[in-house]
């Protein structure tokens, strides 16, 4: 006998629904782009040509992860995805409340839905795991169950809805300043995206999810009037961050002390020494923080990991023992990873490490110009002293801890996205138009 599928075992037609949404949700971002592009002090032109970029570099990822890097086991694209799939087709339809109560974070379930989470391989890689990591690893699988909601299984549309996580967070990300954009071309908004930040913050991965909640940290900042809301809107972006990766968090502690304190001493350096000098002493000398036994450990974890799976851009990185003045002594090394370094010791050049190493040239030319043509306002040595602040701490955290280029550049693109945009800000172009007269 025929034995009839329920419609939503159907192919066909779960295909059918899946790309009719992918059409109703672009309509969607286009009827919004058309209705506030002007609120937004964009063109048309501008934002249209900005989501087609996220969209492409989004769809261009997952191509990339398909086609040449073919072991979806150790993409992180599909990692999140394929388990909330799972629980989604075993789930949704048959037991609507108790994929609710997933998704929502009531970890109470019933026998054929441990056993179903007993079949992923991240969720149950999780258990074995520190509460931060299974945290991290668990937060960001509900977060793709609940796009499941409106994508029907299909990855194209959680490409889609993560492309447009990262469009909105640039506008986040302009919105705070627009103010200083005046003088310079808005054409150059377009090319604020460099290589890694259009292929590791376009996605469904966690630098997208890191871009969208520093954006927010940023407007949080620097168009929030009310106090209480500043406040509160900053606390909880550290707090996601924490979460997601606790050294984009800690980064953002001394320069967030500063800002509050610039209005009551009027003295940058002294608050940047200050500052630094209590965030490092707390970090490394608080018995409830043992920070020497993680870099330790996270450095030993990421060798690991570049041994068994025999990763070609791997690097000799000089072992840390987590003491102050040994990482202390390590920090040229560390930036030199970070910034410099764009192939592993035994890795031929290839197509994207020429593309690494140009970026790489890229961001070294822009800082160099925001030393040497500073704006000298004080209200953009403020903004400079958080900027490096926060960038220079991320830096030392990858850099002492990653010997993986690939992972190195991963890592590092929400940085990279925040240090390239501000260094356009902070560069004073009419003092080089001068220069560039004679």
């Amino acid at each position: 006998p025929i034995i009839e599928l329920p419609w939503y075992q159907n192919t066909l037609i779960i295909f059918i629904i899946q790309y009719f949404l992918i059409f109703i949700y672009i309509l969607i971002f286009v009827k919004y782009i058309l209705r506030n592009h002007n609120k937004l002090n964009l063109t048309q032109k501008e934002m249209f040509t900005i989501l087609a970029i996220k969209i492409v570099a989004a769809f261009s990822f997952y191509i990339l992860y398909t086609y040449h890097y073919t072991n979806r086991d150790n993409a992180e694209l599909f990692n999140y995805y394929e388990d909330a799939l799972l629980i989604y087709k075993e789930h949704f339809f048959l037991h609507p409340l108790e994929y609710m109560k997933f998704i929502t974070g009531f970890n109470s379930y019933s026998p054929e839905f441990t056993e179903t989470l007993s079949q992923t391989i991240w969720w149950k890689k999780s258990l074995t795991m520190d509460w931060v990591h299974q945290l991290e690893i668990q937060t960001l699988i509900k977060l793709n169950g609940f796009i499941m909601l409106f994508s029907f299984g299909s990855i194209h549309t959680h490409s889609l809805f993560f492309s447009c996580i990262s469009f909105f967070s640039f506008i986040l990300f302009y919105q705070s300043a627009k103010e200083k954009f005046k003088e310079i071309n808005q054409s150059l908004l377009i090319y604020l995206s460099l290589p890694s930040i259009l292929i590791f913050t376009s996605n469904g991965i966690k630098e997208t999810i890191i871009v969208f909640f520093l954006s927010i940290f940023c407007a949080s900042i620097f168009i929030v009037k009310k106090n209480v809301i500043k406040i509160s809107l900053s606390i909880i972006s550290i707090l996601c961050l924490l979460i997601l990766r606790s050294y984009y968090a800690l980064a953002l502690v001394p320069g967030f002390l500063m800002l509050l304190s610039f209005q009551y001493i009027k003295k940058p350096i002294l608050l940047f020494t200050g500052f630094h000098i209590l965030f490092f002493t707390s970090l490394f000398f608080n018995p409830w923080i043992n920070i020497s036994e993680n870099l330790t450990n996270r450095q030993s974890d990421m060798l690991l990991v570049a041994e068994e799976m025999n990763v070609s851009s791997k690097y000799t990185q000089t072992t840390i023992n987590g003491e102050p003045l040994n990482l202390l002594l390590k920090i040229p090394e560390a930036l030199y990873n970070v910034f410099i370094r764009f192939k592993g010791d035994y890795q031929e050049m290839n197509l994207f490490t020429f593309v690494y190493s140009l970026e790489n040239v890229i961001i070294i030319f822009f800082i160099s110009l925001s030393f040497i043509f500073p704006k000298k306002d004080d209200d953009y040595i403020k903004l400079k002293l958080f900027i490096y602040s926060f960038c220079l701490i991320v830096s030392l955290f990858i850099g002492w801890t990653v010997p993986i280029v690939g992972a190195v550049v991963k890592y590092k693109a929400p940085m990279i996205m925040i240090l390239y945009l501000s260094c356009i800000l902070l560069i004073d172009w009419n003092r080089i138009k001068k220069v560039l007269k004679f």
